[in-house]
């Protein structure tokens, strides 16, 4: 999936585009938010181009503009376009967005991350604390858990930062008594377990018994595995 596309159409042509001259004048451009989760749309606003002027956007130099529907600046010269973010490689990646009247270009960056919730350890003592790392939550929300199984649970990891939506912390999900058998995890923001929060990671998490000798003998323990679902 490309990274970006503009809202008026599903798809658009990915060509290249030629440099601008050097002389080109410069205009506003900014978009509403630093960072933005997958699947997110964003608006970029500008100002300073030539009135009524049609504007084509690019990203990191590339041309992602919808020839069907070239956004076009009012009388005024300010312009606002839509356009929605796919997933970023790497989780998350910093782009330069551009866009030009053919005679002014205006220039701003924006960051796409991916939503993503990685546990470790994803094996061993379930009755443990893990190390939940996540990416892509709502700003300064509380990321939160709940389990759902042959034992329910709702907890929180904590306050999520930076305009990524970022956190890295311990907590006990499990815990040491829960019987065996199939759970689910879900990671998201509300205070109430909901199958249709947005946004949410879902793992399903296996606990069971295994054997371990010992000096006096055979030892039972309970082990986990996680597996994500979404």
């Amino acid at each position: 999936m490309p990274p970006v596309k503009l809202l008026r159409r599903a798809s658009f042509a990915a060509v290249a585009v030629a440099a601008l001259p050097a002389s080109a004048g410069a205009a506003t451009l900014s978009v509403d938010k630093s960072c933005y989760r997958e699947g997110a749309n964003a608006v970029a606003s500008g100002s300073g181009f030539a009135p009524n002027a049609q504007v084509r956007f690019t990203l990191d130099g590339v041309d992602f503009t919808d020839d069907a529907n070239i956004p076009a600046a009012d009388a005024a010269g300010n312009l606002n376009a839509g356009f929605g973010i796919g997933s970023p490689p790497g989780k998350q990646k910093t782009y330069t967005l551009g866009a030009s009247d053919g005679t002014t270009v205006g220039e701003t960056t924006f960051t796409a991350t991916d939503l993503d919730v990685i546990v470790k350890p994803k094996r061993g003592n379930p009755g443990k604390r893990k190390r939940v790392t996540a990416r892509g939550f709502d700003q300064g929300r509380v990321l939160r858990y709940h389990v759902r199984g042959p034992r329910k649970r709702n907890g929180r990891i904590g306050r999520v930062k930076g305009p990524c939506g970022k956190i890295n912390k311990r907590a006990k999900i499990f815990k040491a008594t829960y019987p065996t058998g199939v759970y689910t995890v879900q990671f998201d923001q509300r205070k109430r377990y909901s199958a249709t929060s947005s946004p949410r990671v879902v793992f399903q998490v296996t606990i069971f018994r295994v054997v371990r000798p010992s000096v006096a003998g055979a030892a039972f323990s309970a082990a986990e595995t996680w597996t994500p679902l979404d």
